[in-house]
């Protein structure tokens, strides 16, 4: 699973942004809560997931099941959501094959 930070990155790469600060304008948030995203201080909405993920080239399902395995750190669901990644992974690999 990538991390939120992972993410930022690669907007930044893939979209030929130079700062953390062009990914929250292409964003349509402040810099504050980039920053705040970036430090791990934060997460996203789904919509703002989604765009993080089409700025840096990402798939968008998988964008939006690490948003919500992050959201379920220390309950019962994140065993689930780590599952649903790799069952994803593997019939991604699988169809690729």
């Amino acid at each position: 699973m990538k991390t939120i930070q992972s993410y930022i990155d690669d907007a930044r790469r893939h979209s030929n942004l130079a700062s953390n600060n062009a990914v929250s304008r292409a964003l349509d948030i402040t810099s504050i809560n980039m920053t705040r995203y970036h430090r791990g201080h934060g997460l996203p909405g789904d919509q703002i997931m989604l765009k993080l993920a089409e700025l840096g080239g990402n798939d968008p399902f998988k964008a939006l099941l690490d948003l919500n395995y992050w959201r379920s750190k220390g309950t019962n669901a994140e065993t689930y959501y780590v599952l649903m990644h790799d069952n994803i992974d593997k019939a991604m690999n699988g169809a690729a094959a």
